[in-house]
């Protein structure tokens, strides 16, 4: 029962759709005489105005989209006219500076993976000293050399 009832309630869709033959416009009314609640659903619905006369066809839709991109191509053109190439490159720089902070961030830590000393080849080692740097140094322990002579 309730299958039938979804079935119909598609069929009820497409016709307002416009879907459906009439031969399949004749046969869904005649299966809904057993559901007058779905009856009164769909004589509701096709009541309704058909509202596809006010977006237009196809062809005006493509014809407003070649506008709307004529339209935006004269306002670039216009934005970059009469314009220094400091200030073209300071408004392009503006739209990308996320991207070109990434990528100097990029270059600045493959530099400073290059810069570490030869013997030091254990990958997991280098990552580890860029991220938690080690806190005691070779400066450290000479300091503590020393205080350990002057104490003797």
């Amino acid at each position: 029962m309730e299958l039938k009832r979804l079935q119909l309630e598609r069929k009820i869709i497409d016709a307002a759709d416009g879907a459906l033959t009439s031969e399949e416009m004749r046969q869904l009314k005649a299966e809904l005489q057993d559901y007058p609640d779905l009856l009164s659903d769909f004589h509701d619905i096709m009541k309704q105005p058909d509202l596809s006369a006010l977006y237009g066809s196809a062809d005006e839709k493509s014809n407003f989209k070649n506008q709307i991109s004529n339209i935006q191509h004269a306002i670039n053109q216009y934005e970059f006219q009469n314009k220094s190439f400091e200030e073209v490159s300071l408004i392009w720089f503006r739209k990308y500076a996320i991207a070109a902070s990434i990528a100097v961030l990029a270059v600045t830590s493959v530099f400073r993976i290059e810069s570490v000393s030869e013997h030091q080849t254990d990958s997991e080692y280098l990552i580890s000293e860029i991220f938690y740097p080690n806190l005691e140094s070779e400066a450290d322990d000479y300091m503590i050399y020393l205080e350990e002579l002057s104490t003797q």
